[in-house]
């Protein structure tokens, strides 16, 4: 009986995965936009291969205090 291989996660050209820029679970109200905001940094510095650790996340006032709490 063949086996399948299981597949090896995309990496950067850093040897990053996207999973490896993502933090806690978010706190955010669903579909409140904020979560896609969250997404495309979380891609923008995958795609460059910027270290996570050199990334930070800032937010104002209203609901957005949470978003460093997020992805």
């Amino acid at each position: 009986m063949a086996t399948i291989p299981a597949s090896t996660p995309k990496t950067n050209h850093i040897g990053l995965t996207v999973i490896d820029y993502k933090g806690g679970k978010t706190t955010l109200c669903a579909g409140c936009g904020h979560n896609a905001i969250s997404e495309r940094i979380i891609e923008a510095m995958y795609e460059m291969g910027v270290q996570p650790e050199r990334v930070a996340k800032l937010s104002g006032i209203g609901c957005s205090p949470k978003a460093p709490h997020t992805s």
